[in-house]
């Protein structure tokens, strides 16, 4: 079962470093051609193969020494596959980071479903940091024109003031 394997290395009693293969056999219907798949949260490196072929890849997890950085990394695979069978094969190289493997399972799904996901993704990314650079220049602005921002002076009751507050926080 893919999903009891998916702990840290460490959660599963293995050392935090090194290298694993993860290999999922699929049964998929002959109508659906394009796929994608999803990756979440693979510490540090791996190389990508459906049905033999090396689709994608981040650093070299078949060497101990050529990507010795920490990544944690998430991305989307896109790919035709013809026929009723598919094998998935990760190869995942960690070296750094305390945790080691994928901790996530990975989402097989079609073109336009993980296409919809991925947009979704980049659009609630775009507007939480949209969001972070208009509060940031209101507070500039209340810096350079030295306008004091009195939130008591306003008569808004507690729980909205403490909302606005958690708010500019978050």
């Amino acid at each position: 079962n893919m999903t009891d394997s998916l702990k840290s290395w460490k959660e599963m009693g293995y050392k935090n470093n090194g290298l694993a293969t993860y290999r999922i056999l699929v049964n998929k219907s002959p109508s659906i051609k394009e796929l994608g798949l999803y990756l979440s949260d693979v510490y540090s490196s791996y190389k990508l193969y459906v049905n033999g072929e090396l689709i994608n890849g981040i650093g070299n997890p078949d060497s101990n020494n050529d990507f010795n950085e920490y990544n944690v990394i998430s991305d989307y695979h896109f790919f035709s596959s013809p026929g009723i069978s598919l094998e998935i094969i990760i190869h995942v190289f960690n070296s750094q980071y305390h945790l080691g493997g994928m901790l996530k399972p990975p989402i097989l799904t079609t073109t336009s479903a993980l296409q919809q996901k991925k947009d979704i993704s980049l659009a609630t990314s775009v507007f939480l940091t949209a969001s972070l650079l208009v509060m940031s220049l209101i507070f500039f602005i209340f810096y350079v024109t030295k306008t004091d921002l009195d939130l008591y002076r306003i008569h808004i009751s507690e729980p909205t003031r403490l909302g606005m507050i958690s708010y500019a926080v978050f």
